[in-house]
């Protein structure tokens, strides 16, 4: 069975293009699977099941295999208040809530979230990303954003950073998301 998918516009088939679904599917790259909630979690807990998940996302990262390849479901229950700094590829933040709140990453200082050199292929989706500089920096590749919101209190709320000719942050994709700055006059 082919793995082309197609969606049909007007009566006309497209095909091709990036994957229309809006989560990622467990495949190959999939090595770990891994459940936060700020609120009811802890970081003593394996989060591998979500009746008993982690307390932060940076323990989620930090429990990721070496080669990546890890979803992390998280629950809008509160802020998390920490910043998370992706160097391992594969790696997916999805939102395990139903009503269409997002899950913020609000930090008390810094940049919520920094995906670097190692992190290519990295995706999120319903996050807010609510830094006290730039609300995410990313500079590796492969990346792809759905449904999330950039907030930065004192710089950008998004900032796409090429750190070397290996590390541009090209082809990725932003898809239904807000991009906020703060006056920075």
């Amino acid at each position: 069975m082919s793995k082309t998918r197609m969606m049909y516009s007007a009566g006309v088939p497209l095909v091709g293009g990036l994957d229309p679904l809006p989560f990622p599917q467990a495949d190959r790259n999939t090595q770990a699977v891994f459940f936060v909630d700020p609120t009811n979690g802890s970081d003593g807990n394996p989060g591998d099941d979500k009746e008993i998940p982690l307390l932060t996302f940076a323990k989620a990262l930090t429990l990721a295999p070496s080669r990546g390849g890890a979803l992390i479901y998280g629950y809008p229950s509160a802020d998390a208040a920490e910043n998370l700094t992706v160097t391992k590829p594969n790696i997916s933040l999805i939102n395990a809530g139903r009503r269409g709140n997002r899950v913020t990453v609000k930090p008390t200082t810094g940049i919520a979230l920094s995906v670097n050199a190692g992190g290519d292929g990295f995706y999120a989706h319903g996050f807010q990303f609510h830094g006290a500089s730039k609300g995410a920096i990313q500079s590796a590749d492969y990346y792809r954003y759905v449904d999330c919101d950039f907030i930065g209190d004192t710089s950008y709320g998004l900032h796409l950073l090429a750190i070397s000719e290996t590390n541009t942050a090209s082809e990725g994709s932003i898809i239904r998301c807000l991009m906020r700055e703060s006056d920075r006059g």
